[in-house]
C-alpha cells in the first residue's frame, strides 16, 4: 500500500530536491540578505512561500524573491526563534556550475555538496550525452561536452519521506531541432500521464497515456524507446508500491502519491526523462513541483 498519506510533509522533500538536486545551485556559505532576524527576512523578502514546523519548534522557511522566483533562500529558525542561517538556492544555477570536461561523478558531487548544504541527505544519478540513453547509468561515462543532453535524476529526504525528481537540459550550445522535439515529446507525455491520473482510473491507464504519446511522435513502438514504466508510488521509501504500469488495474484514490516519469531513449544518441511526483486528488492529480520549463531552462519552478 503507498504509504504517502501526508501531502504536507512530502511536500517539503520534494520542493526540497527541487531546489537541489533537480537543477539547482547552491551557495559555497551561508548567505545573509540583509537581515539578521526572521521579521527582516520578512521584511525584506515578503511572506514565505513555504514554511515547516518539525517536532522541536524549529522551522525553515523558503522564500522566492526576484523575477520569476529566481533566487530561493532557505532559512532556518532555532526553536528559541532565533535566525540560524541562510542559505541562498539559485534555482537555475545548476547548470551554470557545469562545465565542459567534467564527469558524471564530479556533477554528482555539487548535488550531493548541495543536500548536505540544507542539512539533509540526497544526491543525484548524473547522465551524459549518449550515456543518458541508458536510464540507470553506464560502466564507461565520458566527460561533458558542449551540445550533450545532461540528465540528473536525484532527490532526498526529509522527516523520513522521499522525493524523486528528474531534469533535462542540453549543455553548452542551441538544442538541435531533433534534440527539442524529443524533448518536448517528453514533455507531453508527462502531461498526459497527470491529466488521466484520477480517483477510479487504473494504474495502467496512466502508462498508457504517457506511452501513446510517444509512439505516435514516431519514438518507437510500445516499449521500443520507452522502456520503463510510467511512475512508481514514493512516500517512506523512494519507490514503493503501487505503479504506473500496464498489467496493474489497480485503481487510484486519493492520497496516493507518485512519480510521473516517461523518457526516450535512443542508444547511441540520447536520452530525456521529465519526472516529477505529483498526488491524486479528490477529482484529479496535482504536483508538488512545478513542470520543466524547457531545454535551456529545466530547472523552472
Amino acid at each position: 500500500m503507498n504509504r504517502a498519506v501526508s501531502i504536507r510533509r512530502l511536500g517539503l522533500a520534494g520542493i526540497s530536491a527541487l531546489f537541489l538536486s533537480a537543477c539547482a545551485g547552491y551557495s559555497s556559505s551561508a548567505l545573509t540578505p540583509g537581515a539578521s532576524t526572521l521579521p527582516e527576512v520578512v521584511a525584506t523578502m515578503g511572506q514565505p512561500a513555504m514554511t515547516w514546523k518539525n517536532a522541536d519548534g524549529s522551522q525553515q522557511l523558503a522564500f522566492a524573491t526576484g523575477p520569476g522566483g529566481t533566487q530561493t533562500f532557505m532559512v532556518f529558525v532555532a526553536p528559541d526563534g532565533k535566525l540560524q542561517r541562510i542559505v541562498g538556492v539559485l534555482n537555475e544555477g545548476f547548470f551554470g556550475l557545469i562545465q565542459a570536461g567534467m564527469t558524471q561523478d564530479q556533477v554528482a558531487g555539487l548535488s550531493a555538496a548541495a543536500h548536505r548544504q540544507l542539512g539533509m541527505a540526497g544526491g543525484a544519478l548524473v547522465l551524459f550525452g549518449k550515456d543518458a540513453a541508458y536510464p540507470h547509468g553506464t560502466t564507461n561515462p565520458q566527460p561533458l561536452k558542449a551540445g550533450d543532453a545532461v540528465l540528473l535524476d536525484g532527490g532526498g529526504r526529509l522527516h523520513g519521506y522521499a522525493s524523486d525528481i528528474t531534469r533535462t537540459a542540453i549543455f553548452g550550445a542551441k538544442p538541435t531541432d531533433r534534440q527539442r522535439l524529443i524533448w518536448d515529446t517528453v514533455r507531453k507525455a508527462q502531461d498526459a500521464a497527470f491529466r488521466t491520473a484520477k480517483p477510479g482510473v487504473e494504474c495502467q491507464a496512466v502508462d498508457a497515456a504517457a506511452r501513446q504519446v510517444v509512439t505516435d511522435a514516431g519514438f518507437g513502438k510500445d516499449y521500443e524507446m520507452f522502456g520503463h514504466r510510467v511512475g512508481h508510488g514514493i512516500g517512506m521509501d523512494g519507490h514503493e508500491w503501487t505503479y504506473f504500469v500496464r498489467g496493474n488495474t489497480t485503481k487510484l484514490k486519493p492520497g496516493m502519491c507518485f512519480s510521473d516519469e516517461p523518457g526516450i531513449y535512443i542508444y547511441g544518441e540520447i536520452g530525456v526523462r521529465h519526472e516529477d511526483c505529483i498526488f491524486i486528488t479528490e477529482t484529479g492529480a496535482e504536483n508538488f513541483t512545478k513542470w520543466s520549463g524547457t531545454p535551456e531552462e529545466p530547472a523552472v519552478i
